[in-house]
């Protein structure tokens, strides 16, 4: 995954992007992001402004910001996990989020996936067609080194409406993950055969997915 236009040296007003990988097969679940914890938090300081760049061996580097908060008017800070999703998501939906996580917005899938992969936001949710399952591959396979993945948002729904066993929650939601090897069932041409129909629901940490779906029951 390529994020252009990651960092810019303020010295010489150039930009710099950043390449992040990671390989998912099997037991193999490595990434290029070693010091995921170490970053992130470096990520957010200075993604909050707290960051003394004059101390710092970064200081001639400043982070471009990809998030519109969503309390920025308010006047104490929204302390609850954050969600994010397209601007044009659908705002019955969102304001259901609304109840017990900030929502934020975005624009572009591997963007979006980047927010959960820097710690800033716990899930990526979509409930249309219009991504696609080349939108998803590269941020899915990291995902999963880290222990999170990318659900069919309809299906993994079904799952917690329907499933009365706690216990058995987590296997079900997992039988929802996206695969990339088959074609939708429906009658569908060109590119809409590797839609993914379904919508998309990412995220690192599966303790999260229920309650985000419960929101909606």
């Amino acid at each position: 995954m390529n994020q252009a236009f990651s960092t810019r040296d303020t010295s010489t007003k150039r930009w710099q992007s950043r390449f992040i990988w990671g390989i998912s097969y099997k037991s193999i679940n490595i990434n290029s992001l070693e010091t995921f914890e170490t970053d992130s938090a470096s990520h957010l300081a200075e993604q909050s402004g707290d960051l003394d760049e004059t101390s710092s061996a970064q200081s001639k580097k400043v982070k471009m910001s990809h998030l519109a908060q969503s309390n920025a008017s308010q006047e104490e800070p929204d302390t609850r996990a954050k969600i994010i999703s397209s601007p044009g998501e659908n705002p019955e939906i969102l304001s259901k989020f609304s109840a017990k996580f900030q929502v934020v917005h975005a624009w572009g899938a591997g963007n979006k996936s980047l927010s959960i992969l820097d710690n800033i936001t716990v899930a990526y949710f979509n409930s249309g067609s219009a991504i696609y399952r080349w939108d998803t591959c590269c941020g899915h396979a990291i995902l999963r080194t880290m222990g999170g993945a990318v659900l069919d948002f309809h299906k993994a729904w079904e799952v917690v409406k329907s499933c009365k066993d706690t216990g058995h929650l987590e296997d079900g939601l997992k039988k929802t993950e996206l695969t990339y090897h088959f074609k939708n069932l429906q009658k569908e041409l060109g590119a809409k055969q590797w839609a993914n129909a379904g919508g998309i629901l990412a995220y690192r940490d599966i303790k999260y997915v229920s309650d985000i779906l419960r929101c909606l029951c």
